[in-house]
């Protein structure tokens, strides 16, 4: 393990940052849904 540079290693920022961007697109997709589709998802989940 000493053997792996720390220094190249990517901070974990860009992670996070990557998967609050993956959300905001997850949720973007739910509510275009909704706004051509109204209930649909109320009728899915019942």
């Amino acid at each position: 393990m000493r053997f792996i540079p720390r220094k190249n290693r990517k901070p974990p920022t860009v992670i996070i940052v990557a998967l609050i961007d993956v959300l905001m697109v997850v949720s973007f997709s739910w509510w275009f849904d909704d706004l051509h589709e109204p209930g649909r998802r109320e009728a899915r989940a019942a």
